[in-house]
């Protein structure tokens, strides 16, 4: 035991002998501040700020880009792998990313070659692009990393140019840029983006010049570039075969697992929107939208594994595929995702939808039924009429290709849910 007599207050301060303070740097302060207590591997550094859009209305503004060499988009492309090792974790592609070797890839042509296209196609490298953000919603100002899905930068960047006019928006300049917003609806399987819009106005970062200062000096302190997080080819071949779990065993920490065993259900599952998703989601949450569904599936035969996901995804599909379609009892019609074989070969009859409205997609609704208004109370968040009685589907870039059980077909043009929005954006571009 110590025995340390109480300085009085006031006093005068005497120096340590023997001892060497070291003081801790602003950084190491700053990240100790900032860290992350997930244990879950990330492709973002820790110590800076994520966005990750909420359920409703959010309000952005795009930063622009501040890395060399000389950039063509406020956002860097960025290709990575998802699924991969016991957490089912994301990484960046070092082929794609460093054009370096990258064990993922070289996991994918090997499952190719195997056959096992499930397991491929899981891990296979995919693409999103990553920026800085504000978050106008938020309490502080503070630059944001957001890894935005390339669909949703896609309709950004179409909404800032007009092809008739050939005007561009410059919607990342610092002084005269544009606020962007957008609404998300639903949780996990039901997630779904609509709304997008850009500002009317033209805006500047921040009010006070000094806190605009100070933003785009911490975004050029700190290039998208410089805060990805890679891990080198040894950590990927480990994590793929499940060596980095069996590590952090030993020390007494598995990844990914916390006490109180499986975690909550935090939303409903339904059999379409996981037949949609299934590819994507994590072991547990496919064992969870197995459960709640109730689908006839021995979970015991099936490991928290990349392998052991791969074949519970496959049995996952085949399920789904053997559930009889259940009738609508207010309709008196069956809906589904996606064409059918019958709804395909009606749809090849006709002129290619990107051809008839000069749009890029097309949304499938495959309706075993022919009752128009039914179909509007049931697709109420979808389809809509519009003032002059015409059915219109709720997104900006894709149209809804309706197929009726009859052999009809509708292709209902895209709109927006929001009259306001609508009224914004006809006035916007046809001033």
């Amino acid at each position: 035991m110590v025995n340390v007599a109480k300085r009085k207050r006031g006093s005068k301060r005497s120096k340590s002998k023997g001892f060497s303070y070291k003081p801790r740097t602003k950084k190491q302060v700053e990240e100790r501040a900032s860290q992350r207590g997930s244990t879950f591997d990330s492709i973002i550094t820790q110590g800076f700020d994520t966005f990750r859009p909420k359920v409703g209305s959010n309000a952005v503004r795009i930063l622009p880009p501040t890395w060399e060499p000389p950039h063509e988009h406020y956002g860097i492309d960025i290709f990575l792998h998802r699924n991969v090792g016991p957490d089912n974790s994301t990484y960046l592609c070092l082929a794609k990313m460093k054009n370096e070797r990258c064990p993922i890839c070289v996991a994918v042509k090997e499952a190719e070659t195997a056959g096992e296209a499930d397991e491929a196609k899981a891990i296979k490298v995919s693409k999103q692009v990553a920026m800085w953000i504000i978050d106008r919603d938020a309490e502080q100002a503070t630059p944001m990393v957001w890894t935005m899905s390339w669909t949703i930068d896609r309709d950004f960047a179409a909404l800032s140019y007009n092809k008739r006019s050939g005007r561009i928006l410059l919607i990342d300049h610092p002084d005269e840029g544009y606020d962007l917003t957008f609404n998300r609806e639903g949780q996990g399987l039901k997630t779904r983006y609509f709304g997008h819009a850009v500002d009317r106005d033209q805006s500047s970062i921040l009010e006070r010049p000094k806190d605009q200062q100070q933003v785009l000096e911490y975004i050029q302190n700190h290039p998208i570039p410089d805060v990805l997080n890679y891990y080198d080819a040894d950590y990927l071949e480990k994590m793929l075969s499940g060596q980095q779990e069996e590590e952090d065993e030993d020390l007494g920490r598995k990844k990914g697992k916390k006490k109180g065993g499986k975690k909550q259900k935090t939303q409903e599952h339904d059999a379409a929107s996981l037949e949609e998703h299934v590819d994507d989601l994590p072991f547990d949450e496919v064992v969870d939208a197995v459960e709640e569904i109730g689908l006839d599936i021995d979970l015991s035969k099936f490991s928290d594994t990349s392998k052991g996901l791969m074949k519970l995804r496959k049995a996952v599909s085949k399920a789904l595929e053997d559930l009889p379609e259940e009738e609508d009892e207010e309709s008196g019609y069956r809906i589904s995702y996606g064409l059918n074989s019958r709804a395909r070969q009606l749809t090849s009859a006709n002129a290619s939808p990107d051809k008839i409205l000069g749009m890029e997609y097309c949304e499938d609704v495959v309706v075993h039924g022919s009752d128009e208004d039914s179909l509007l109370d049931d697709w109420s968040s979808d389809i809509w009429r519009d003032d002059s009685g015409a059915l219109r589907f709720a997104r900006h870039r894709s149209m809804a290709n309706v197929v009726f059980a009859d052999g009809s077909v509708k292709l209902i043009p895209p709109g927006d849910m929001d009259p306001q929005l609508q009224v914004h954006r006809d006035q916007y571009w046809n001033p």
